[in-house]
């Protein structure tokens, strides 16, 4: 009853901390004009001339405020493929019905998300009740995840990607779902349970190429019960082909010129920027003048016409493997950075609306997650350890304890993997300048971890309590 009464509570602080943060979102850094060309043209009070660059007007439209009114429609340009845009289609229905066909309103076309968030807290605590029943020790375990969940999800630097055209939170929500569809298909080896399992992974594949290799990691925390499964290897090369599939699909629809920003920044924002040697690599490839590019990719730095525009179409990813391979100390080096960003988790733009009255006055609580683990969480090789101390910990609970901290500890090692493996993933297909945001989903599945963690920690500091002498 105490436990029915707590999901209720916890359920509306949660409800209570979305919409308290209903009309904040992420600004524009230049990337909505790849995704959103099905359903938006431009912003409201904005002409459809480019912008002069740092003119007040486009200071206005660009990296420093919220616009969360749009103008409805197909743009000239064709649109980059993302199962995100599969995400905001129920949303802009609705808006369309309900409020314009000529304006589209970023917390209405974001609202069928929010319910979808609402529903999976729901299911993930209901679950966790369901299992704990009858065990004592669970009870401050679910106290702690209720809270936890609640916090994290709602905190203010991952809610601020919901009223946005960036990719980041469809692949949150779509990495939530999977990680219910493991654990049913853990449960329960079935076709029902084994589709949901291939749509979510297909899904987030789709939302960009690096979550591709979700398709590396998943075959590893299922595969016992995939063993059991009818007709396995059909179902084997069907997960494969929604995992590369979308994956190949994003590739070639993406620009030239997008794929060659991305080569560059691996290679000369990346791994030359973390060599100790990148005049060696870069006379070994011929190209001794881009010394000057080395740490750099966006203009403005006075060498930028030297760099960007000459190396973009002559770069390949396997010029950022070339330089790790013959230079492991470099990746060790850049991935100590990656998690250093890691530890740093923060808002990259602004995120109020033109003239919000309430901009830098929100209250801290709603950032309470984000500020206390971006403290508790070391950077550096100091991170690794306390990846270790996790995987330790997780898989002992997985080996010893009973249900449902056994699951727990298993859930606890699937996000520990997906977050390293994501963070190597950004690490060679970004350079440092990138990676503050597109280590979303990294941090989202360290914080997984550490909930996880936390429950455990609860879990056994209420058996020791109770144990008899």
């Amino acid at each position: 009853m105490l436990q029915r009464a707590y999901l209720t509570l916890v359920l509306l602080l949660f409800v209570f901390m979305l919409v308290a943060q209903m009309d904040i979102g992420l600004a524009d850094n230049g990337d909505f004009a790849r995704y959103m060309g099905w359903y938006a043209t431009r912003p409201m009070g904005f002409p459809d001339a480019r912008l002069k660059p740092k003119s007040d007007l486009w200071n206005r439209r660009y990296f420093h405020a919220y616009l969360p009114y749009w103008r409805a429609g197909r743009s000239g340009r064709k649109p980059e493929f993302s199962s995100a845009e599969l995400f905001w289609l129920p949303g802009v229905i609705l808006n369309r019905l309900l409020v314009s066909r000529e304006v589209l309103y970023f917390p209405l076309v974001t609202f069928p998300l929010r319910v979808a968030l609402v529903l999976l807290f729901w299911m993930i605590l209901r679950r966790l009740q369901s299992d704990g029943a009858g065990e004592a020790a669970a009870v401050p375990a679910f106290v702690w995840t209720g809270l936890a969940l609640a916090f994290m999800w709602a905190d203010t630097r991952y809610i601020v990607y919901l009223n946005s055209f960036y990719r980041e939170y469809a692949a949150f929500l779509t990495a939530m779902g999977l990680a219910i569809c493991m654990v049913g298909f853990r449960r329960a080896p079935r076709s029902g349970w084994c589709l949901a399992l291939v749509l979510s992974a297909g899904l987030l594949a789709a939302n960009r190429p690096s979550y591709a290799a979700c398709g590396v990691w998943i075959p590893l925390f299922v595969y016992p019960s995939w063993k059991r499964l009818p007709r396995k290897w059909l179902w084997a090369m069907v997960f494969g082909a929604s995992v590369f599939l979308p994956a190949v699909a994003i590739v070639r629809t993406t620009p030239e010129w997008a794929q060659g920003t991305y080569r560059y920044s691996s290679l000369f924002d990346g791994a030359l920027y973390f060599s100790r040697r990148p005049e060696d690599h870069l006379h070994r490839l011929g190209w001794g003048a881009g010394r000057v590019c080395v740490g750099h990719t966006h203009p403005s730095f006075p060498h930028f016409s030297e760099c960007l525009p000459v190396y973009r179409d002559r770069v390949g990813f396997r010029h950022t493997l070339g330089v790790y391979l013959r230079e492991p100390a470099a990746f060790w080096r850049g991935f100590r950075y990656a998690l250093t960003q890691l530890s740093n988790f923060r808002v990259p733009f602004g995120y109020h609306r033109l003239g919000d009255p309430t901009a830098h006055k929100r209250r801290e609580w709603l950032q309470a997650w984000s500020r206390t683990t971006n403290f508790l969480y070391p950077g550096g090789a100091w991170m690794v350890l306390l990846l270790g101390a996790y995987g330790v910990l997780f898989e002992v609970a997985r080996r010893r304890a009973e249900a449902p901290a056994a699951d727990v500890g298993w859930i606890g090692l699937a996000a520990l993997a997906a977050c390293v493996m994501d963070t190597a993933v950004t690490l060679l297909g970004n350079g440092k300048t990138e990676m503050i945001r597109t280590l979303y989903l990294s941090r989202v599945w360290l914080d997984i971890a550490t909930i996880a963690a936390g429950y455990l920690a609860f879990w056994w500091a209420a058996r020791a309590v109770r144990r008899p002498g």
